[in-house]
């Protein structure tokens, strides 16, 4: 017999004499099972049984997920699998996590509706130009308006003379241009 034979006849008695067994269940009825590996892996192969076979399909699409701690122990990040009491830790953790976020979104939102009802009130406040007060109480306005020679000048889209950059222009002897000098080295 060939040694890739005698290799396989190996696995074969080792699978046969360390068979799978089961690790453990999580609340969802899916039961995780470990076995040694058929292959030179040291690591043994870390497996679960869905609790009813279309279940498979709910969790590979995302319906539905394994707990954050079965999932590191069937991805060898967790050396051991976790116990009832942690993952009953767990639910009740996220449990009060649930009702931490209703309460802060429940006073995010009565806020928001305060907030709007003080608008509301501010905007009831301020006259609307409907309200305005007659134009006789405005200055008056009859006196044509006068263009200087300086606003008739500027184009709209361009600055006035009072508007330019004011900052100085630098010297000329500061703007030549940069020439490298060839230093000798060693000696």
């Amino acid at each position: 017999m060939s040694s890739a034979g005698i290799s396989l006849w190996r696995r074969l008695v080792m699978r046969l004499r360390r068979p799978s067994y089961y690790v453990g269940q999580d609340f969802d009825g899916n039961r995780f099972y470990e076995y040694p590996s058929l292959l030179d892996d040291p690591r043994p192969r870390r497996t679960v049984k869905y609790r009813e076979s279309e279940d498979v399909w709910k969790y590979i699409g995302g319906q539905r997920k394994l707990s954050v701690q079965w999932s590191a122990w069937l991805t060898h990040t967790r050396p051991d699998p976790p116990t009832p009491e942690e993952l009953q830790a767990d639910l009740i953790r996220r449990e009060r996590l649930r009702r931490n976020v209703a309460m802060i979104e429940a006073r995010d939102k009565a806020e928001d509706q305060l907030r709007l009802a003080e608008i509301a009130s501010l905007q009831q406040q301020i006259p609307s130009p409907r309200n305005a007060p007659p134009l006789a109480e405005h200055p008056d306005h009859s006196e044509p308006l006068v263009l200087t020679s300086e606003t008739a000048s500027a184009p709209s889209g361009r600055k006035s003379r009072d508007m330019e950059d004011t900052r100085p222009s630098p010297p000329p002897e500061e703007t030549q241009a940069w020439s490298p000098q060839t230093v000798a080295r060693g000696g």
